[in-house]
């Protein structure tokens, strides 16, 4: 399945790190709740699987109602370019990010 945020093609919802690719880009985590989804956090990373293996999907899921999404914007573009990309999806969703203060701790954690 694609989701387009902004102009790019994410793929996903993936629920298990073990089925992501072991390559750099550009994630975001959805939240879908009311018929609408709410963009929790985008960033970028080297490896997106090693870094998806280290959140704690359930803490977060166990804090937010609704379900949540993890998808990724595989790209193997310099670390710049891909922290530009997230910057840009962040903010162009950032008013819809109403919840990410209940996961910035567990994300933190790993970042």
């Amino acid at each position: 399945m694609s989701i387009y945020l902004g102009l790019f093609e994410f793929e996903g919802p993936f629920v298990e790190p073990d089925d992501m690719k072991d390559e750099s880009g550009v994630y975001a985590i959805l939240h879908f709740v009311d018929n609408e989804y709410k963009l929790l956090r985008c960033g970028e990373r080297d490896s997106l699987r090693k870094w998806a293996s280290r959140v704690k999907f359930d803490e977060i899921k166990h804090r937010l109602p609704g379900k949540m999404l993890l998808t990724v914007y595989y790209t193997n573009f310099p670390k710049e370019a891909r922290k530009s990309i997230a910057k840009a999806i962040s903010e162009e969703f950032r008013h819809e990010a109403r919840v990410s203060y209940l996961i910035k701790p567990i994300l933190q954690a790993v970042s």
